[in-house]
């Protein structure tokens, strides 16, 4: 695909929409804010912009904030009201484009790998961190999505058996132990960014909030590099805007869990994209083309 994409990412707060090229090239990034919290006013919002800003498109690539099977349906959301919704047929319909959606984390370790400027890598973890925790790999250049497309589910491996309870049903999951809304809801705060700026500014409750968070972000990075043994995981979504804030201390204790020979081998840095990682990964869904 030589260029005129139209690319989304889908998100349970917002949509960001934007044209591409087929070099991944983002034009100007537009928002639609999920106001209502309700995908029954959130999507035909979100239509309505991707037909206007679609208009001469070739094709639509869509980064969605949940898991994707491998035909590309989404399987499940962390926003009430999206069940029935067929978010890449009524994009087809809207804009009269062939469109692919792929996972929000898939996406983003495709930016990353393609377009973050990091060098020659054979592996790349990308880890998404804001309302959930969710990771997509690539690797030799592929995106690995398992047998059913939905590997990366990372925020779902325990980390503290002894933990808070987690909407998939389990204890201690990594989501719910250190996303965005973990951190937020374990320093009594309306968001993440709250607790960060408080500890920066000498916080000492805000301190003590991360510092159990760490720990337990920590060991779930430690899990992440021994099953995919990455030159580098990059940590993305709304959190890792605290840069070396989170992944310093995450990498400190993430290297108390990992093999002695192995804990050189921990790459843990911010996404290079920023919050538009996933936009580049929806671009590279037509890399090949």
């Amino acid at each position: 695909m030589s260029g005129r994409l139209l690319v989304l990412d889908i998100s349970g707060s917002r949509a960001l929409l934007a044209r591409a090229d087929g070099a991944g090239g983002l034009g100007e990034v537009r928002e639609v804010a999920n106001e209502a919290h309700d995908a029954a006013v959130y999507w035909p919002a979100v239509l309505a912009a991707a037909r206007e800003l679609g208009a001469g498109a070739e094709a639509v690539g869509v980064s969605f904030g949940g898991p994707v099977d491998r035909a590309g349906r989404v399987v499940s959301v962390h926003v009430p009201g999206w069940a029935g919704i067929d978010v890449g047929a009524g994009l087809a319909e809207a804009t009269g484009c062939p469109v692919r959606v792929e996972n929000d984390a898939n996406c983003g370790a495709l930016g990353e790998f393609h377009h973050g400027g990091w060098g020659e890598l054979h592996t790349l973890v990308f880890m998404t961190c804001s309302t959930g925790i969710g990771a997509g790999i690539v690797s030799g250049g592929q995106l690995f999505r398992g047998a059913r497309g939905l590997a990366g589910e990372v925020g779902h491996n325990t980390v503290d058996p002894q933990g808070a309870l987690c909407v998939c049903g389990s204890i201690g999951c990594l989501e719910v132990q250190a996303s965005g809304t973990a951190i937020a809801r374990r320093g009594g705060e309306a968001g993440a960014k709250a607790v960060f700026d408080r500890a920066a500014a000498g916080d000492d409750a805000a301190r003590q909030t991360l510092a159990e968070v760490f720990p337990d972000f920590g060991r779930g990075i430690a899990a992440v590099q021994h099953a995919y043994d990455p030159d580098l995981i990059t940590i993305g979504g709304g959190v890792s805007l605290a840069g070396r804030a989170l992944t310093e201390p995450v990498a400190t204790e993430a290297r108390h869990w990992l093999m002695r020979e192995r804990r050189d081998h921990l790459r843990l840095e911010s996404a290079a994209l920023g919050l538009h990682s996933q936009l580049h990964g929806a671009a590279a869904l037509w890399r090949n083309d």
